[in-house]
């Protein structure tokens, strides 16, 4: 949410437990700004990371899926005689 000064807000409680209380909204602090870059800043190379691993991941899994498909084999089963 932002105010109509274009700053960032966070919801605040005030009083009461479980809902109960007051809600509002306070403009986040530039300490808390900064706070927060610094941790989307972190997730986003996490994310980064957790894409490069599974990149080659995801294609050795879909190059065996497609060998699988191209396997032919026989179904063993027991005859049965129709009379």
């Amino acid at each position: 949410m932002a105010s109509q000064k274009g700053v960032t807000q966070t919801r605040r409680h005030s009083g009461g437990d479980a809902g109960q209380g007051y809600w509002y909204y306070d403009d986040m602090t530039p300490a808390v700004l900064k706070e927060r870059e610094v941790l989307i800043t972190q997730y986003e190379a996490m994310q980064a990371r957790q894409d490069a691993y599974m990149e080659p991941r995801l294609a050795d899994f879909a190059a065996q899926e497609r060998l699988e498909v191209e396997r032919r084999g026989c179904v063993f089963a027991k005859k049965i005689s129709v009379r």
